[in-house]
């Protein structure tokens, strides 16, 4: 069965060609600029020991599409970048990226992922965005990635959300039941079932955020694939354990956490923030109800735990380095407030106290001596109390990274 379904998804991308191919990487050019797992954002929550990614990284694009590859490559000339795809026709693309781009940092092989083994090589980062939900045995191919992973290496994965494409999933079994096919016609037809279904039908909300949709080969990822499976936050987590590697944490926290979604009601606040995390990330999933993807790293089992793991309840939370992760800063006249937001999230407005500890956070100084610079007019205990409070809520909704201080 699992080789069924490889030959079929590599039979589909071979004719439908995804994502769309774009033909120049370039600030100039009409294209993202950076990858979803990029480690030029991502390198706090990848190695927060350090802050920074190894030197001259060793990256793998692990179903690299059309393009992902070339773009990790043409980002960071510094980094070796090996892309690797099931699809000729993705990778006749990506070749012809690397020769407009002349990357000569950019190696690329058809095979899957559960051969990458035959390519003897290791990897600080490996990038698996949107591929294991289309693979049999997902396990297997990432148990395969696992093995190899540099010991210090992360795995950065995206996996589709089962709750927040439930109304995709109603559509694919409706034109399975239709005899749909992947051809023009088929794409055609789906076309225009998406326009005369009930504007209040789930699946519209799917479309109107889904940039995919507007083209082909993105309507057939979407409705017409041939394997697809959504994962819950357990599944993800299950997935993990499953392949033998360990659970690093979420792209972006606020998504996971009662912080941010659910500031006005305490009560509800309250009863969700005294589950422990493995309860409040499904809970928060079912509330949100939207989820449509899970992005998330991993990492080896034998890597030291001390080099990633973050303990707020240790007395080492006031050794870790607070990083700023915002747009915006500004004061509020004349109140000693001050707003920060990180676009598209919310702006939040910070009583005096929470700003005081926020105006003392430069990348440099510990937890526990912003603290000390803030000069909090409250008793010892309190000041802890609002300090522990504050940081770990501002990391909760993705508005600080954590650094773990250096060893030695």
């Amino acid at each position: 069965m699992a080789h069924d379904v490889t030959e079929k998804v590599a039979s589909q991308y071979e004719q439908w060609v995804y994502p769309l191919p774009e033909d120049d990487l370039s600030p100039q050019g009409d294209t993202r600029t950076v990858n979803g797992s990029d480690p030029g954002v991502f390198h706090y929550a990848y190695w927060p020991q350090s802050g920074e990614p190894p030197q001259s990284p060793r990256i793998l694009v692990a179903g690299c599409g059309s393009v992902a590859a070339a773009r990790y490559a043409y980002n960071h000339p510094e980094a070796q970048i090996t892309g690797i795809d099931l699809s000729s026709s993705s990778l006749a693309h990506e070749a012809y990226l690397k020769d407009k781009h002349r990357l000569d940092n950019l190696s690329l092989h058809q095979c899957p992922i559960q051969d990458i083994g035959s390519l003897g090589q290791s990897f600080d980062l490996i990038d698996v965005t949107g591929v294991l939900h289309h693979i049999a045995e997902p396990h297997i191919a990432l148990r395969a990635l696992r093995d190899s992973l540099d010991i210090n290496g992360v795995i950065s994965i995206m996996l589709y959300g089962f709750y927040g494409r439930t109304g995709v999933y109603m559509f694919q079994e409706m034109f399975k039941r239709l005899g749909f096919q992947q051809d023009q016609r088929s794409v055609d037809l789906v076309k225009q079932m998406l326009a005369a279904v009930d504007p209040g039908h789930i699946v519209k909300r799917y479309a109107r955020d889904a940039s995919d949709l507007s083209y082909d080969s993105g309507i057939v990822d979407t409705f017409l694939h041939q394997h697809d499976k959504g994962y819950t936050v357990a599944d993800c987590l299950e997935l993990v354990a499953q392949a033998g590697l360990v659970f690093q944490g979420w792209k972006e926290n606020f998504f996971y956490y009662p912080e941010g979604q659910i500031t006005r009601h305490p009560d509800i606040k309250a009863a969700i923030q005294g589950q422990d995390d493995a309860n409040i990330w499904p809970i928060m999933e079912l509330f949100l109800g939207q989820a449509s993807q899970h992005r998330f790293q991993a990492c080896r089992a034998d890597r030291d735990p001390s080099t990633y793991r973050l303990d707020f309840n240790s007395e080492a939370f006031w050794d870790y380095i607070p990083v700023r992760r915002i747009d915006q800063a500004s004061p509020v006249e004349g109140t000693g407030q001050l707003a920060i937001q990180r676009a598209p999230f919310p702006r939040f407005v910070l009583g005096k106290t929470f700003a005081d500890l926020f105006n003392q956070i430069d990348g440099q100084k510990s937890i526990r001596d912003c603290l000390a610079a803030a000069g909090l007019p409250h008793p010892p205990a309190q000041q802890k109390a609002l300090a522990h409070e504050f940081f770990r809520s501002f990391w909760r909704v993705g508005y600080l990274w954590l650094r773990l201080p250096s060893k030695g």
